[in-house]
């Protein structure tokens, strides 16, 4: 999976909404260079977040906002993962995925946009911006002296960033590092205090003991939290 598409709540919506898509065949459609592709995204992406929270989400309260934010957030992530070598970026796959843009946001509902990860059916979506670096490689960059930035982005296929590394997530029933916070386990699963990969806990459950709650949402008081609506 192009973990560049993936969703990290309301600020990564854009990457999402490319990253699923159709078969259609756009294979005629014109190149289309890293700045003008962001900014295709952006403003589908930002259309469609107001269609679904008219008053915007938190951070972003009008249209203009939304489109000043997501662009450069995409571009700058792309620009530094290519820097590093560790991303690339395929102008003629890009023109193709910006072809279809309009379509994949309006197929989604908007509990997709925000419950749930799309599934990635576009090729060439997929093949316009990937991760690089393979299991075991850093995934973490040094934007300047004091700081450092790591991402999903950054790593290939299905592999995962943790700790600083490309990893490859555990299946549930699986074996895991249960210092790391619950995190390390495929979607829907966490790593308990036992260094199992066993299904999230349901929100309005018990969370469970220590650090790794099991929660996906974070627990308050003792019960996992329900998710919050992203609508202002």
């Amino acid at each position: 999976m192009n973990k560049f598409f993936g969703f990290l709540a309301a600020c990564s919506i854009a990457f999402a909404l490319i990253g699923c898509g159709t078969d259609d065949d756009n294979s005629n459609a014109d190149p289309m260079e890293k700045e003008a592709f962001t900014q295709a995204i952006a403003s589908e992406s930002c259309e469609k977040i107001f269609e679904c929270c008219p008053n915007g989400v938190e951070g972003m309260s009008s249209l203009e906002t939304c489109n000043t934010f997501f662009a450069p957030m995409i571009l700058d992530s792309l620009n530094e993962g290519i820097a590093n070598n560790m991303m690339s970026f395929d102008a003629a796959s890009a023109g193709q995925c910006a072809s279809e843009i309009h379509d994949l946001v309006a197929s989604l509902s908007c509990d997709d946009l925000f419950e749930n990860s799309p599934v990635e059916e576009s090729a060439a979506c997929r093949q316009a911006m990937q991760g690089l670096v393979a299991e075991g490689g850093s995934c973490e960059i040094e934007t300047d002296e004091y700081s450092s930035q790591s991402s999903d982005d950054y790593c290939a296929g299905d592999l995962a960033c943790l700790d600083g590394i490309c990893t490859m997530l555990v299946e549930a029933g699986g074996s895991c590092n249960s210092d790391n916070y619950g995190e390390g386990c495929v979607e829907g699963n966490y790593c308990n205090s036992e260094g199992s990969c066993v299904p999230n806990i349901a929100p309005g459950e018990p969370c469970a003991d220590g650090l790794n709650d099991g929660c996906e949402f974070g627990c308050e008081g003792e019960v996992c939290h329900v998710e919050e609506n992203m609508c202002q």
